[in-house]
């Protein structure tokens, strides 16, 4: 039974500075956007080098010009194959990859808060390396 008497406490929201993060599939889920559209929400666990983890989360509606994020989604976590479609989402649950992580700035009633601005695959992340940007020394590839 949960004790109720400190509900009015402060809810303790842990936002991640900008940055590359690992992360592990939490879930995925196929929803419907608010304009009446396909779409998938993607919760990633995020390793917070703080200590305990935070979810984010992201979401990708099924039209033809948010193909290249599935494909950067897919090959981030190590999953993509020629022929590919959304219908795979689920084997994503579990797998691991890098994110890029923004802060939005706090707009109208909602805070500011993570949002996702691409996906770390491979071949991004050595054309920054050799552009002089981002260390990619610890990414696993």
């Amino acid at each position: 039974k949960m004790n109720l008497t400190n509900e009015n406490t402060e809810r303790k929201f842990v936002l991640l500075p900008a940055g590359t993060y690992q992360f592990t599939v939490a879930d995925v889920k196929h929803k419907q956007s608010k304009a009446g559209k396909p779409m998938w929400e993607i919760q990633l666990d995020v390793d917070n080098p703080n200590g305990s983890n935070v979810y984010v989360f992201d979401y990708i509606v099924e039209q033809d010009n948010m193909a290249w994020k599935f494909g950067d989604f897919f090959k981030c976590i190590g999953i993509y194959h020629e022929g590919m479609s959304t219908d795979e989402m689920t084997k994503a649950v579990g797998e691991i990859g890098w994110v890029k992580i923004i802060v939005q700035p706090a707009q109208g009633a909602w805070d500011e808060s993570n949002k996702v601005k691409g996906y770390v695959t491979k071949k991004s992340a050595e054309k920054k390396e050799t552009a002089g940007g981002i260390d990619t020394s610890d990414l696993p590839f």
